[in-house]
């Protein structure tokens, strides 16, 4: 099983580089998500940060034994792009970017073909209201990143 749940998230930062969706791909170094909008104010262009959320294990049993376990990385996105100057940001290159973000990780593997598989759940913009950086849209997405596996 694929339990390097950091090795999941190198793998997401790696696709959407590869994809050029963005200028920058980070996964920061932060402890809350406010943090982590406050930091994409250092980005004068797009960017897209990628943080962790809960890991979820899924046991099937039959019989009374184990037949298959799934361990699943919820992943938040930041998906933004500024336009200094301009309430609210570039939204349409925002919500271009999100569209994107959506064709390259819905049921992508990672590399690891029936192993991983990528589920977007959710995405919405967020509504910011940043006095001393008006210019940047934001959307959030939630992706699950999950590890299948028929051994124990």
């Amino acid at each position: 099983m694929i339990t390097d749940t950091q090795w999941l998230m190198r793998a997401i930062v790696a696709e959407l580089e590869q994809a050029g969706i963005a200028d920058s791909v980070q996964a920061p170094n932060v402890l809350t998500y406010d943090d982590a909008l406050a930091a994409l104010l250092e980005y004068p262009s797009t960017c897209i940060f990628v943080m962790p959320g809960a890991i979820n294990m899924a046991h099937d049993l039959e019989g009374g034994f184990p037949v298959r376990a799934s361990l699943t990385r919820e992943v938040t996105l930041f998906i933004s792009a500024a336009n200094p100057g301009q309430p609210g940001g570039d939204m349409d290159t925002a919500n271009h970017m999100t569209d994107q973000v959506l064709q390259v990780l819905t049921w992508h593997s990672l590399g690891q073909d029936g192993r991983i598989i990528c589920k977007p759940r959710q995405a919405s913009p967020l509504p910011l209201a940043w006095e001393d950086a008006p210019g940047r849209a934001v959307w959030s997405m939630t992706v699950d990143v999950t590890s299948l596996e028929n051994e124990f």
